[in-house]
């Protein structure tokens, strides 16, 4: 039973654009969240490119909530951005880190502050709380990092399996480029605000150039990945992740190698807040942070750390579909991972597209033609919402795949853990990749999509030095597939689909090709899933709390990440083009209403079958400033688009001020493509 915090609030005292001082000169902005009492308090940190003020709402009532409850809630924007100096050339640059450290050592030494610091945050500001903790500070006594990675190059917004990221490498960077380039505002940075303005304006550099000057893993990536060292971290983690989201394979990972105390949970949720995020249910995720920061912070028993080490959300399966805010399912509670109790069974591919136990004798090849826009149903790869995440039925994906399909099960069949392809395959292309899904059919042939892998065969061998493709040469290939919960219902069957594309998400290979999946004794391709054979779970009457913050439910949701979406598939068939067009929009109200912050996003992917080379992807965000003085519109333009030889990239930044032209940069740049 989880134990329950003292009902006793402080009131909370609000400070903003608290200036800290870093030893080059630069300042960062800070907003403290302080109770209104005696003593000395612990402080919890979030450490952010996205505007403090922006995200008030949000990540502010977070720091209120723990203020109230003892905590001092510390915001701050990293150097060159927001309300901070400086200029911000890179994501999870050296310097970043730098000053991370030199943070925490300054809010150590506060006279509100006990002298110890944690450290919080979702994505970006859960990635530099494993970062900064691997610098190791003494003041940081603990970290809680949410949907976030231990690997740069291979679990991030970049490259999968050694291939390129598809349509996020314009819809991430887009909007990095516009909101670098907003203003700060003139009530929190006061008479700094037009020279930072100014400063940032000229400074700052479009981060997608450096992601394609290292098109493999070198020391680039190396830098900020925990997966380095381990041992680095030197204070306890809590990792928090969710099935439905991107960067749910590292938390596994950091649970088996890091060598301090530590704890994971994984819920249903998409790369959202498990307090309201969806798909539900919600967890009282907030009175979980506090117990966690009580225990460490202030040295309180707390019973977090004798209670089950590893909190997983068990998926009882859903049919498909385009927008989902329920999983059904149960938490299981488990002392260590992966748990006993589970069995790798292998399904092997058959004879006439079916799947079995039992390996065939005679060896059989089936062959394929490669699609580039086979992929289309399955989502983006990392969702925040349940408008982009879109596993829907996976049919019209599987008729232009191989399919293999299993029997009716006579019973249920639960997986838990990471599965893996074992194919043996050839191609007549240098540079090919291999896809791989298993998918649960149900009784009507709806497919749902599971759990899906990838693999860049010219990175077979390692994703430092890609190696061509032998035209016709036999290889096997060992596809990892993502980390996934999921119970496959009496009645359903099993299906892996396999093909060599998973457009938007992946940017196309570039040559036609046929290629060939090798069967039986001598060639046994495989699926290999971690099947449940026995329930190991401890504590049953152990739960979460319900959310302490009312669930906002599916309409709030939508308001929150953008109020109006399009996600709006085309074909020309004459000119063998599939597209995607996806935009949002949302609007924002700050300073009681003083401020208001419009924001539209819009992207276009294009590919073809015929001509896979002839990829392209754009990018447009555009955020407007609107304030009693007057009105600024920021437009970053994003393009990319390739040959079989080469990507052209095209960054654009225009700022308007009252309708006139006020600042204008443009950036081109084309690299070789090596072995994408």
């Amino acid at each position: 039973m989880s134990t329950i915090l003292s009902d006793f609030r402080h009131p909370v005292k609000h400070l903003r654009n608290v200036r800290i001082p870093m030893p080059d000169g630069v300042s960062l902005s800070a907003d403290l969240y302080l109770p209104e009492a005696a003593g000395r308090f612990p402080a919890v940190l979030n450490y952010i490119p996205y505007r403090k003020e922006d995200a008030a709402s949000y990540t502010g009532a977070i720091c209120q909530y723990m203020a109230a409850r003892g905590f001092a809630g510390v915001i701050v924007d990293i150097r060159g951005t927001g309300e901070s100096q400086g200029i911000i050339l890179d994501e999870y640059a050296p310097q970043e880190q730098l000053d991370g450290c030199q943070v925490i050592e300054w809010l150590s030494r506060q006279p509100w502050c006990n002298g110890k610091v944690g450290m919080w945050g979702a994505s970006y500001s859960g990635f530099n709380s494993i970062q900064i903790a691997m610098q190791a500070p003494p003041a940081l006594k603990a970290i809680l990092p949410m949907y976030a990675t231990d690997d740069r190059y291979n679990d991030d917004v970049h490259y999968y399996g050694g291939s390129l990221i598809g349509i996020e490498q314009v819809l991430y960077p887009a909007m990095m480029v516009t909101m670098n380039a907003i203003p700060p505002y003139p009530e929190t940075a006061a008479g700094e605000w037009a020279s930072i303005w100014q400063q940032r304006l000229e400074g700052n550099q479009p981060w997608l150039m450096n992601w394609f000057r290292h098109q493999s893993e070198d020391e680039y990536w190396k830098h900020g990945s925990l997966k380095t060292d381990y041992a680095s971290i030197r204070c306890p983690v809590y990792n928090v992740g969710g099935w439905a989201d991107g960067y749910t394979n590292p938390l596994f990972r950091m649970v088996q190698k890091l060598e301090v105390p530590h704890k994971a949970m994984v819920g249903p949720w998409l790369h959202n807040s498990p307090d309201s995020g969806i798909p539900g249910p919600n967890i009282d995720f907030l009175h979980e942070m506090c117990r966690w920061w009580a225990q460490w912070l202030r040295d309180e028993e707390t019973g977090i750390m004798q209670e089950p080490g590893v909190a997983v959300y068990i998926q009882d399966g859903a049919a498909p579909t385009s927008y989902e805010t329920y999983m059904p399912g149960k938490w299981r509670f488990l002392n260590q991972w992966p748990p006993e109790g589970i069995r790798e069974h292998s399904w092997y591919l058959t004879g006439m597209g079916g799947l079995g136990e039992k390996v065939e004798k005679e060896g059989e090849v089936d062959v394929y033609r490669y699609r580039a826009t086979v992929g289309a149903s399955a989502g983006v790869w990392c969702a925040v919402n349940g408008f982009d995440s879109l596993t829907r039925d996976q049919s019209a994906d599987d008729g232009r795949s191989l399919t293999y399909t299993g029997p009716v099960l006579e019973s249920p069949v639960e997986i838990l853990g990471a599965p893996k392809a074992v194919l043996h395959v050839s191609s007549t292309a240098e540079v090919v990749f291999f896809c791989v899904k298993v998918e649960d059919v149900t009784p009507d042939g709806a497919s749902r999509l599971v759990c899906r892998g990838l693999l860049n065969a010219t990175h077979r061998r390692s994703h430092s030095a890609p190696e061509p493709v032998k035209p016709g040469e036999i290889m096997e290939l060992e596809i990892p597939l993502k980390e996934i919960s999921w119970t496959f219902p009496a009645g359903h069957r099993i299906r892996v689909a396999i093909s060599s594309s998973d457009w938007p998400w992946i940017w196309p290979s570039p040559f036609p090709a046929l290629n060939r999946i090798y069967r039986g004794t001598t060639h046994p391709s495989r699926i290999l899933l971690p099947v449940v054979e026995s329930q190991s779970a401890v504590s049953t009457d152990f739960h979460f709390q319900e959310s302490a913050l009312a669930s906002r439910g599916a309409e709030d949701i939508a308001s929150l990440f953008g109020d109006r979406h399009v996600w709006r598939f085309s074909q020309d068939v004459i000119n063998d083009y599939s597209v995607l067009q996806v935009s949002n929009h949302s609007q924002h109200h700050l300073f009681q209403g003083a401020y208001t912050i419009d924001s539209d996003n819009r992207a276009e992917s294009g590919a073809s079958d015929e001509h896979p080379e002839a990829a392209y992807t754009k990018g447009i965000c555009k955020t407007t400033v609107v304030q009693n003085d007057g009105r600024t519109e920021i437009v970053g333009r994003t393009s990319i688009r390739s040959t079989s030889s080469h990507f052209f990239i095209d960054v654009e930044l225009k700022v308007e001020k009252d309708g006139d032209p006020f600042f204008s940069r443009k950036w081109l740049e084309t690299f070789p493509r090596e072995l994408l």
